[in-house]
């Protein structure tokens, strides 16, 4: 089940969506550092339905997640106008891509704390 943050409260909600339950967690707990509601998802196939019925205000994506994260990237663009964060263990060539394609900003792993927590506040709305 899939807990639906407080918007009453004025938080704002980031979405993490990775297969790994580990980085999940890394998300979950240091980004809540900065009092932000966090909601994951372990696969691209709910987001779309919880977008439908929750907003949030920053999506971050592993790059890995599946093989149709373009298509979730862009879909999360056009029709919730949201930022799209990308993170992976890729190359400088497939990082670029990933913001060609759809992604506002693509972060490599292993992530460091401090700098994402900045990122991530530059592109909160």
């Amino acid at each position: 089940m899939q807990v639906v943050p407080d918007r009453v409260s004025g938080k704002k909600t980031i979405m993490v969506v990775d297969d790994s339950a580990v980085q999940r967690r890394f998300f979950e707990v240091l980004l809540g550092l900065d009092d932000y509601d966090i909601v994951c998802f372990n696969h691209a196939a709910a987001v779309c339905n919880y977008l439908s019925e929750c907003p949030v205000d920053l999506v971050i994506l592993d790059a890995n997640t599946s093989q149709d994260r373009f298509e979730m990237c862009r879909t999360i663009k056009s029709k919730y106008q949201l930022p799209v964060m990308m993170v992976g263990a890729v190359t400088e060539h497939q990082a670029r891509q990933n913001v060609e394609i759809c992604a506002d900003i693509f972060l490599n792993k292993p992530l460091m704390g401090k700098g994402l927590r900045q990122v991530v506040k530059r592109y909160i709305r």
